[in-house]
């Protein structure tokens, strides 16, 4: 659970831009005036995706970051290097940055950079617009058909080269290391190289060590992309992607994904990786992205479709270019700290100050447009911060993901400053599409004896990380009971829109669909039937119908039976607990991944099982004639028992000719 006092660095992707004081000034003539000009300001408005995060001015400051291609300190940056903000050095919680290497020339390239989070070993969740620009079967430095890089690029090392784009999520607290004085990239000794710099020397490979992970497949919504790249072009409509990693991400936290909507105002976090700067635009200007993660908190005001919004008679009463955007979708504000409707600055809805060096629009935009007051680590979205998790961190006992931001409205071109809205599509309008699209299956054996080949010995459990509200308001493990309503499904809205106090609009209704109780069973999802566990690695293509998807297995052995595997499978983990009986014949092999854990149950090794990460007995009985291989093979409280032939395992810890047993506790 995130708290306030304590807490976790979760910013991928995206920024925090720091709250500046805001100094009080003359007050506009009348409120007339304001909501005209805030109406006209709002007529040459465009939907702005933005990237990074920005908090408040009253956050103890940090150090300056260097402003890129300059050699002056970036003044709004020491807010958003706030202790208050910035996630700590080394910190891995899941979120991760998104790195996508672009060749632009012959020896030219650039980065396309976004958040995730991780919901399992093996999957990303991100928006789709930080994707949608290239069909998804280009993606993957060795899966992509297209795409792909040639060149030395300057980077002082060998030519970069790969099959299809290379995209890759970073993990760690600060993704790339080396800047010069002037802010701007340079050849990394080695000794200095940063998460990015590693991945990309080492020609778009995965570094596990370094927590930055390839992509090899990629799926996502068309709803909010361009009508000229063939989605159907509504701003915030399916902005959702899923991106499969090549390799288990093992260690690295996953993230719960709330599939219920919201009934009323809830705190949440917000994380990212962008910019840097400070949400008063007269006080400092904006840097480039460092590639570090920062955390701030907010709050959802609100459940609306931007209709709602833009033709509210606070903003408009008749913003006809809104009439489309009908989907509902989670709202919050950026508010500014010092806020008083009777005392307003000068600038206010006026940009009438030159700005920073670089120049941006100084006008004051904060009308407390949601309501409410701003909160000590306050902050809002920024370029960086795309696709990155709206949290609900405090109303349950773990923190979920609600959304993933798509952008922002905003009255000065898209900055973020106090009174901009970041607005992020719910992940409940569109579960079954998550749920169809996630490669990681959790399987389970059915009870009595079968062969590990047989697609009638399996069913698909629920997803440990997929959660709903309960009739209690309590946080269950689950799936709704009704199908995904999609951009245009009925909800039960909430939230107020009011310009200073006043011409106020509640937005209510309508209700929520409801079921009988019992989970949906969608396609390739919990519930599932008729498959075998083995690790499916994925093709694409363009030819509609020949892509493979990726499917990678966590398999469970409880149930009382006996699987018997006589031929070679793989899949990512493996779990005999219970009455569960696992049996490797001569000919079988059992490839794993990551980790095998036994906690009861039986595993009778006749063939082989090949552990890429740890093996842990618990309890329960390991016995046979054949070979177990893994880094490490830890047995607490279980039994061994090999059979009379030669026997071999083989561990980092020790070496020996028969059963290992590395540490026995009692």
């Amino acid at each position: 659970m995130i708290h306030k006092s304590a807490r976790v660095a979760l910013l991928a992707a995206s920024s925090l831009a720091s709250f500046a004081v805001a100094t009080p000034a003359l007050a506009a003539d009348t409120q007339e005036w304001d909501r005209q000009a805030a109406f006209e300001a709002l007529r040459a408005l465009d939907p702005t995706a933005t990237l990074d995060v920005v908090t408040n001015h009253e956050v103890p400051t940090g150090p300056a970051n260097v402003l890129p291609g300059t050699v002056g300190a970036n003044n709004g940056s020491i807010y958003s290097n706030s202790q208050q903000v910035l996630d700590a050095a080394g910190s891995i919680n899941g979120i991760g940055q998104q790195i996508a290497f672009i060749q632009t020339g012959a020896t030219t390239a650039g980065l396309s950079l976004c958040t995730g989070s991780l919901i399992n070993p093996r999957a990303v969740i991100t928006a789709a617009h930080c994707v949608y620009n290239n069909p998804a079967h280009r993606y993957g430095s060795n899966t992509g058909t297209g795409g792909g890089v040639s060149g030395n690029f300057g980077t002082g090392g060998a030519p970069l080269s790969s099959q299809g784009i290379p995209y890759s999520f970073g993990f760690e607290s600060l993704n790339r290391n080396c800047f010069n004085a002037a802010g701007l990239p340079f050849t990394c000794p080695a000794g200095q190289k940063g998460a990015y710099e590693t991945w990309r020397d080492a020609n778009f490979q995965t570094v596990a060590s370094r927590h930055i992970y390839n992509a090899n497949q990629v799926w996502y919504g068309t709803g909010s992309q361009p009508v000229a790249l063939g989605g159907s072009g509504e701003f915030a409509n399916q902005d959702i992607a899923i991106v499969t990693l090549d390799t288990h991400a093992k260690g690295i936290p996953t993230w719960t994904l709330l599939f219920s909507p919201l009934d009323g105002p809830t705190h949440a976090t917000i994380t990212g990786y962008g910019g840097a700067g400070v949400g008063l635009s007269g006080i400092g200007n904006l840097a480039g992205i460092d590639y570090r993660r920062r955390s701030a908190e907010n709050m959802i005001d609100a459940l609306m479709s931007s209709a709602d919004w833009g033709m509210s008679d606070a903003i408009g009463g008749g913003a006809a270019q809104f009439g489309a955007l009908t989907h509902p979708i989670y709202w919050m504000d950026f508010d500014d700290p010092d806020f008083d409707p009777e005392n307003l600055p000068a600038n206010f809805f006026a940009n009438v100050q030159p700005g920073p060096n670089p120049p941006r629009n100084n006008g004051y935009y904060d009308f407390n447009g949601l309501g409410g007051t701003a909160l000590a680590n306050e902050g809002t979205t920024a370029g960086g911060d795309s696709g990155g998790p709206l949290i609900v961190d405090e109303r349950w006992d773990r923190p979920v993901i609600v959304g993933v931001l798509t952008g922002s409205w905003s009255f000065n071109g898209g900055i973020a400053t106090y009174g901009s809205f970041s607005v992020y599509p719910p992940l409940f309008q569109f579960w079954e599409d998550i749920v169809q699209n996630n490669p990681y299956v959790y399987a389970s054996a059915k009870a009595g004896n079968g062969d590990w080949f047989n697609q009638g010995h399996w069913v698909q459990d629920m997803d440990p990380n997929y959660a709903i509200i309960g009739s209690n308001g309590e946080l269950l493990t689950g799936l709704p009971d009704t199908a995904q309503g999609g951009a245009d499904g009925a909800v039960d809205r909430f939230g107020t829109v009011c310009f200073l106090g006043e011409d106020c609009n509640t937005f209510d209704g309508p209700a929520t669909p409801t079921g009988n109780g019992t989970p949906v069973v969608t396609a390739g999802g919990p519930g599932s039937v008729n498959f075998v566990p083995n690790n499916v690695e994925p093709i694409n293509s363009a030819t509609p119908g020949s892509t493979i998807k990726a499917r990678y297995y966590d398999v469970r052995l409880h149930r009382a039976g006996t699987t018997t595997l006589s031929q070679s499978a793989t899949i990512d983990k493996l779990t005999v607990a219970g009455a569960g009986k696992l049996k490797i014949t001569a000919p079988g092999t059992l490839n794993i991944w990551a980790d095998y854990e036994q906690d009861g149950g039986w595993t009778q090794v006749d063939g082989k099982l090949n552990v890429g990460g740890d093996a842990i007995v618990k309890t329960g009985l390991v016995s046979g004639t054949g070979t177990i291989k893994s880094d490490f093979m830890t047995v607490v409280g279980g039994h061994v028992a090999p059979g009379a032939e030669t026997r071999s395992v083989r561990s980092r810890l020790t070496a020996i000719s028969s059963w290992l047993l590395p540490r026995r506790c009692t």
